[in-house]
């Protein structure tokens, strides 16, 4: 995949990679490195100027319906109607992807992140991180195959950032394929099957936390994730 903005900005630069069906898979990356451009292309809301993406083997261009049916996305921003119930907001989710009426499903899903008991309180009058349950809830109202989470943990304290890894592991455990982004290095260490490294807009490694290590001979991660995007951001000055 490529992405050139009229600008001249080049956000992707042949962008190659295969995510296996059921895994976890972090995209780690300074700002700027092309992360949420990715996403936003897999998920229909960016074109890009030059590639191909397939998802569960429908072309994102000319099979965009099929394709989007299996996914789901959680956006880094809080984006929601302030005065529309919570319960509602799932509800009307489901109607866009073409889904009826499922109300069993839909308790299951608000029982799940802690929200049955706000499921008739207006968006406007939950807390920060109560907000981003209920994008969750949205994105997984239509029961997707593949979910996207945009910055999921950003600016949740630490009793929410662990709910969300613990609905992430069931979310694998069910055969959903999770695709996250994040600046918490540890998250993507404890959490994540394979690790894909973005700077300057080119994938400059994808492989297991284990290998990377290995790879680069350092102790962690965060080292890891360093010392990569130093080497391309010096290829790129030269």
């Amino acid at each position: 995949l490529s992405k050139r903005y009229d600008s001249g900005t080049v956000a992707l630069n042949d962008v190659s990679l295969n995510i296996n069906e059921g895994e976890i898979l972090a995209l780690l990356g300074p700002n700027g490195a092309g992360k949420t451009t990715l996403i936003s292309i897999i998920c229909g809301l960016v074109v890009p100027t030059g590639g191909t993406v397939r998802v569960g083997g429908h072309d994102i261009r000319t099979d965009w319906r099929a394709a989007r049916r299996l996914i789901g996305l959680v956006p880094q921003e809080i984006l929601l109607e302030p005065f529309e119930k919570v319960i509602d907001c799932v509800r009307f989710t489901r109607g866009l992807y073409g889904e009826g009426p499922d109300e069993a499903y839909v308790e299951q899903l608000l029982r799940s992140l802690a929200l049955w008991d706000k499921r008739d309180a207006r968006t406007r009058e939950l807390s920060g991180g109560m907000k981003r349950r209920v994008l969750i809830a949205k994105a997984l109202s239509h029961r997707p195959k593949v979910l996207f989470l945009d910055e999921p943990t950003a600016g949740v304290d630490v009793e929410l950032r662990r709910e969300m890894w613990a609905l992430v592991r069931r979310l694998r455990s069910s055969g959903v394929t999770v695709i996250l982004t994040t600046h918490y290095i540890e998250e993507a260490e404890a959490l994540c099957d394979r690790v894909a490294i973005l700077a300057k807009g080119h994938l400059v490694d994808l492989d297991t936390p284990q290998r990377l290590r290995q790879k680069t001979d350092l102790p962690n991660l965060e080292e890891v994730f360093l010392a990569l995007t130093a080497e391309t951001k010096s290829k790129e000055g030269r």
